[in-house]
């Protein structure tokens, strides 16, 4: 059986690429993600046979981790929304 999550990531890690450590609640697994460099918000990472154990093939699904790409603060888009709305 398939597993959908989702991860959230820092742009410059989503930029960059590199490990990423996730924890699959559902199998109870910690497992090192390996982030693709310049990957986009949205984007899934397929993980083959990390999902759940089909009890009747004994197949395991994949996991799907779909990247969610978080604003930084102190970047400069996000300097320039703040000036725009008046936000601090």
């Amino acid at each position: 059986m398939d597993i959908y999550d989702t991860i959230e990531i820092s742009s410059s890690q989503a930029q960059k690429g590199g490990p990423y450590a996730y924890y699959n609640k559902r199998t109870d697994k910690k497992l090192i993600v390996k982030i693709p460099e310049n990957i986009k918000n949205s984007d899934k990472i397929r993980l083959k046979g990390a999902g759940i154990e089909n009890s009747v093939t004994g197949e395991r699904g994949d996991l799907f981790l779909i990247v969610n790409i978080k604003e930084e603060k102190g970047t400069i888009l996000s300097k320039i929304k703040s000036f725009i709305t008046g936000a601090k």
